[in-house]
């Protein structure tokens, strides 16, 4: 037998990999593509008030799942890779610590919901998150195990049947007016299927069956590598979800319906900077060991990517936000247009900091982006605790608008000693890049009401603004030389041939965690 060439199994690996990406970037992109539209469903049928309420319950079941999962399920992937003759122990080890995990976790739950002042809707709802919990945990488990063994296509497909169940059940949930409930047993629906097939997955792929063992050296093992990382993780929850739960404590559900609209207006839009994040992440560690030169030149052309990208969307959404939150949105949400506003003009910075913790993670400073990532949460919470009391949820968004600032700068701050960066040619591509986008948005702005459109009463107007837009600052941005046409030819294959991974982190950091993705 002819033994392969190594390029022809080079060749075959990468093809693997590049295949398995694709499986689970489609089913990525399509799950957060549903999910928004789903969410935009919830929110016009519940109303702002108990919009306002569905937000924070389910942004518990990231949180708690962080908490049960500890990172650990990244080791079980790393592990299994390594030696995928030892996936049995390393499955059974993980399930028996992280039951452990799951009991504690659940119980403090349990106890808080049974003895907590909510209404029977709420406490019905909290329960329902708690099975959540439980049934996404293992799964995101026993998916590890095939993560480990290069195999993701069965892993993309439950992804899509998780969510077509939920949706489908929690539209009829929201037909009958079955409230905050029925949403979340829609959700727990979901999650029930996919943990059902995860374990058919793991049988079929890894010839395995979940069991428990208990061997404590293996375990604090796995705990010492999974510790940092679960920081991390932790710190993006705290800094992602802080702001809402401290304007429901002190304004109430509906300040954080109208921030949690124009939260999710905001940040659905990280998918696109998350796509150049896989694809620099290994050029740019292969560069940081081969060519300095190179690795500047990377990291200078990959923001000058998210500056052509972010701005003109920064300052195109931030004029045309009634408009946008009129369409997507019933108009009894219109007050969510001004944190719009605010939080939208993060959006460069939010885009620019995945080059910059890429940069990071690759020249082997991740614990720097750990440190940047928990003084940011620091100020994050200390302006929502100053802002909201005075401001509600204009508070709010400024305080994410000011922290998100503050995790980039940082980030600049420590790449410093990994390149020279070539700050000259950034401000000056970035004056650029803002001066067509800001001309575009100045030419729209007067006549951007002028022609109301509407569509089964929502504003469909904005589609038509949105492409003037786009023609006025790409023609200024040539005009000024602001790009150059093979920026464009690269941005463009960058974003086909380089897809991104449905669980990096959302600051360029590890992976935080997976949960039910509906809404």
């Amino acid at each position: 037998m002819v033994k392969p060439e190594p390029t022809t199994e080079v060749s075959a690996g990468q093809s693997k990999i590049l295949r398995n990406a694709s499986y689970l970037t489609g089913a990525f992109v399509v799950q957060k593509l549903i999910s928004f539209l789903y969410y935009t469903v919830i929110a016009n049928k519940i109303g702002v008030s108990r919009t306002g309420q569905y937000d924070p319950l389910k942004s518990l079941i990231p949180i708690a799942l962080i908490l049960i999962d500890f990172s650990l399920s990244a080791v079980i992937t790393r592990e299994v890779a390594r030696r995928p003759q030892s996936a049995k122990s390393i499955l059974a080890n993980v399930l028996g610590i992280k039951l452990l995990f799951a009991v504690i976790v659940l119980t403090v739950f349990g106890f808080v919901t049974n003895f907590g002042n909510f209404s029977q809707d709420v406490q019905s709802s909290l329960y329902l998150v708690a099975i959540i919990v439980a049934f996404d945990s293992f799964t995101l488990t026993f998916l590890a195990v095939l993560r480990g063994l290069q195999n993701m296509k069965l892993e993309a497909i439950g992804m899509i049947l998780n969510q077509v169940i939920a949706v489908s059940a929690g539209y009829v949930a929201l037909r009958y007016n079955l409230g905050l409930r029925g949403i979340f047993f829609a959700t727990m629906l979901g999650s029930a299927v996919n943990f059902s097939w995860s374990i058919f997955a793991l049988r079929r792929i890894a010839q395995l069956w979940p069991k428990l063992m208990w061997d404590a050296k293996l375990i604090v093992s796995f705990l010492k590598m999974a510790l940092p990382f679960a920081i991390a993780a932790m710190l993006v929850k705290v800094y992602t979800y802080t702001d809402r739960y401290l304007l429901l404590l002190f304004k109430g559900p509906s300040a954080v319906g109208f921030y949690s609209v124009a939260h999710k207006l905001t940040f659905a839009l990280e998918f696109l900077p998350s796509a150049f994040a896989a694809g620099l992440y290994p050029a740019m560690s292969n560069l940081y060991l081969s060519s300095k030169e190179k690795l500047t030149d990377t990291f200078e052309r990959s923001l000058v990517y998210m500056i052509i990208i972010s701005v003109p969307m920064s300052l195109g959404i931030f004029v045309l936000a009634n408009s946008l939150v009129g369409l997507a949105f019933n108009e009894f949400f219109a007050a969510a247009a001004n944190p719009l506003r605010i939080l939208i003009l993060s959006l460069p910075v939010i885009f620019m900091n995945f080059p910059v913790g890429t940069l990071l993670n690759a020249s082997n400073r991740t614990k720097y982006n750990t440190i940047s990532m928990g003084i940011t949460v620091l100020v994050n919470i200390s302006l929502n605790a100053l802002l909201i009391n005075r401001f509600s949820y204009m508070g709010a968004a400024l305080a994410t608008l000011v922290s998100g600032t503050v995790l980039f700068g940082m980030g600049l701050y420590w790449i410093r000693d990994v390149i020279t960066v070539p700050w000259q040619r950034l401000v000056s591509r970035f004056l650029r890049v803002y001066a067509a986008a800001a001309v575009a948005a100045l030419i729209i702005f007067p006549f951007r009401n002028t022609v109301p459109i509407f569509f089964h009463g929502r504003r469909a107007d904005v589609l038509g603004w949105i492409l003037v837009f786009v023609t006025i600052y790409v023609v200024g941005l040539i005009l000024i030389k602001g790009v150059k046409r093979e920026e464009l030819t690269a941005l463009w294959r960058i974003i086909r041939r380089k897809p991104a991974s449905p669980h990096s982190s959302s600051r360029g950091g590890p992976t935080a965690s997976h949960s039910s993705g509906t809404a």
